[in-house]
């Protein structure tokens, strides 16, 4: 999209509770791409050398952090992670994506246009059986990977912007950043003569599964925040017994395309419709990983 999107492609934020399997994902995830074991970066490796390079070293594979600390640790990682994209990209040079595992679930303002937040809203039972089941896992040979890039990047091709040809539904696809890769595997699946199993996600994870809304809707119900109208707006007050961090956290839930402003314990939402639509999908929502994760319980 050229200077209308200079902010680029965002990065994955994996949020989990400490030992949910975070790490065991990214280590899955890479043996995947890579074929072979390969250890994710670290908290320590978290630095501003290591995303400078990372941005210049010419290369496509991902660069994983796994169990930072936090998204802005340091009084660099702002102005380095926002320009990693504006000012490093060029059209004819790759630059890898990044994604990072954390313990912590808020992000930075600066951040909330630049990443994508994923809740690993699961616990997995420590115990020997499911220690085997992961060894296995991280053993097998299993290809999908490849098939699946190369179907993916044929396809992508046909998207490019600037086609004077593309569609409506093209153009929807591009708005969906994972519309793509669920129809390639779509493909493959049929391709095998397998049926979808049951926790493939047919439409994006925010439709089907919402944390931030969800968490709100769940304080709402629980008489913690107070919905008022007031003329064109909408006011959410925040009980006196929730801490100022909560408070907080709340607060910067609720999406910027809902104009909200703070003012101490009151939050004052503009965009009503935006937000009504936002907050119904946690009233609604469920948990896409305890899909995923049933194969685990046994």
């Amino acid at each position: 999209f050229g200077p209308s999107k200079s902010k680029g492609p965002k990065s994955l934020y994996i949020y989990g509770a400490t030992n949910n399997g975070k790490s065991s994902l990214a280590k899955f995830a890479l043996k995947l791409l890579a074929g072979q074991h390969v250890k994710p970066l670290t908290n320590d490796d978290y630095k501003k050398d290591r995303l400078l390079a990372a941005a210049n070293m010419g290369g496509v594979f991902p660069a994983v952090f796994d169990d930072v600390l936090s998204l802005s640790k340091d009084a660099w990682v702002g102005g380095v992670f926002k320009g990693y994209w504006e000012a490093s990209w060029r059209e004819t040079c790759s630059q890898p994506a990044l994604i990072f595992t954390c313990n912590r679930p808020s992000v930075p303002d600066w951040a909330k246009s630049r990443v994508h937040r994923l809740d690993f809203d699961v616990v997995f039972a420590d115990n020997a059986a499911n220690s085997v089941r992961l060894a296995d896992l991280l053993e097998e040979e299993n290809p999908v990977f490849g098939w699946f890039a190369e179907r993916y990047l044929d396809a992508l091709a046909e998207l490019k912007p600037g086609v004077e040809s593309r569609s409506v539904e093209s153009l929807a696809k591009l708005d969906d950043e994972l519309a793509l890769a669920r129809e390639t595997m779509t493909c493959l699946y049929q391709h095998a003569a397998r049926p979808l199993p049951g926790y493939f996600p047919t439409r994006p994870v925010h439709e089907t599964y919402s944390p931030e809304p969800k968490r709100l809707a769940d304080m709402i119900q629980l008489g913690k925040i107070v919905e008022k109208k007031a003329g064109n707006r909408l006011i959410l007050t925040f009980a006196e017994d929730l801490e100022d961090q909560d408070v907080k956290e709340l607060a910067s839930y609720v999406p910027q395309e809902a104009k909200p402003r703070r003012r101490g314990r009151t939050l004052i939402i503009e965009g009503v419709p935006e937000y009504e639509s936002w907050v119904k999908r946690g009233r609604t929502g469920f948990s896409l990983w305890s899909r995923v994760t049933r194969w685990f319980s046994g």
